[in-house]
């Protein structure tokens, strides 16, 4: 498993992933990435 965080805007977009996905994608720090969100379950925490 690995945490993929993008920065969109002001906003943090933070996501586990596994590691095969990261590598599958070529995702590396400070790679340019899109998300694309479809989720059953959110989680909401405070900073």
């Amino acid at each position: 498993m690995g945490i993929v965080e993008i920065q969109a805007g002001p906003h943090r977009i933070i996501s586990m992933v596994t590691a095969d996905a990261i590598t599958d994608l070529g995702l590396t720090p400070g790679a340019r990435a899109v998300a694309s969100i479809k989720s059953t379950n959110v989680v909401i925490e405070t900073a």
